[in-house]
């Protein structure tokens, strides 16, 4: 192998680090290859490089996405996640909870006031923010901040880089995902949750078709267009207020958008997304009332794209 500057690969981006290793080779390497290359630099690291550790964390991330078939990618997924390093007398939960909001007043005074109402009764749980600025998760009395955009248009990315917060902190767990909109409405049961956990990996209620709502999101992104949504709808899915997903659903929807993040680009209705993922693998939404069983209230008006009332006629001038 040539020289290779470690400190300026390490200080590049994504792109700039391909390119460095090509340099370093005199030649344009091939993904798998590449991948190659990359374990090469995470087995070189210095000692002070450890599993959670920005520089590596990055590397680790790049790597799954080279080359998702491979080996090395394989290996750098369970050196991530960290499973080995987990202690075997921590008993994880059978589900965390997780309220989605974001930094803004209005909404993360909402998020609180859920939590206030929950937390008593849902452990753990957490309120869902994203912070670009942020090089990682970070759990935080009852907040919860991943490196992801903060913006409507950048709901499915922090959902899915809260599950994969989840599934590093506390293994192979269930998740509840909860909109700041809700709200509390009963105590939950607690036998139910449990027959839940055992019946399904994926609930909630079942809502979606082929004349669902194009425009739901215009006025709401910071960057997208107001244009219709232009992707197909591939069939139903458990509506984004309030929705279950197993282990198994969890462990899908982490490693699909660690090895092929772009599955998700372009993305903006989160749940929607979520289900697409999880129908390509074979594991379709149950229709549950997640609202009896967790003393949530939902549907949320408005939530499902509900047929309007009837339009009278239109004066044009």
């Amino acid at each position: 192998m040539r020289q290779l500057n470690l400190q300026a690969f390490l200080a590049a981006n994504f792109e700039g680090r391909i390119r460095l290793m090509n340099r370093a080779h005199g030649a344009r390497l091939w993904s798998h290859q590449l991948a190659l290359m990359w374990t090469h630099v995470l087995d070189n690291l210095p000692a002070e490089g450890q599993r959670d550790s920005p520089g590596r964390s990055r590397l680790l991330r790049e790597l799954m996405a080279l080359a998702p078939h491979s080996e090395a990618a394989e290996q750098a997924y369970q050196v991530w996640i960290g499973d080995n390093d987990r202690s075997s007398s921590l008993v994880p939960p059978p589900i965390v909870h997780l309220i989605v909001s974001c930094n803004k007043h209005e909404y993360k005074s909402k998020a609180s006031t859920r939590y206030s109402e929950l937390s008593p009764y849902l452990k753990p749980i957490f309120i869902l923010v994203g912070d670009e600025s942020v090089t990682d998760a970070a759990f935080d009395a009852g907040i919860l901040t991943v490196s992801a955009s903060d913006h409507y248009e950048g709901l499915i990315g922090k959902v899915l880089e809260g599950l994969i917060a989840v599934r590093r902190k506390f293994g192979r767990v269930g998740v509840l995902k909860i909109d700041d909109d809700a709200c509390f409405i009963a105590p939950p049961r607690h036998d139910q949750i449990v027959q839940l956990i055992a019946a399904t990996q994926y609930a909630g209620v079942v809502i979606g078709d082929n004349n669902f709502d194009r425009c739901w999101h215009v006025g709401k992104c910071a960057s997208f267009s107001d244009e219709p949504y232009r992707r197909r709808y591939r069939g139903s899915w458990a509506a984004g207020p309030l929705y279950y997903l197993g282990p198994e659903a969890v462990e899908l929807l982490v490693r699909e958008y660690l090895f092929y993040p772009g599955e998700f680009d372009g993305e903006i209705f989160e749940d929607k997304a979520i289900a697409d993922i999880l129908g390509y693998h074979g594991l379709k939404p149950t229709s549950r009332d997640l609202s009896s069983i967790f003393g949530i209230a939902g549907p949320f008006e408005g939530s499902f794209g509900d047929q309007p009332s009837a339009l009278g006629p239109l004066k044009m001038r």
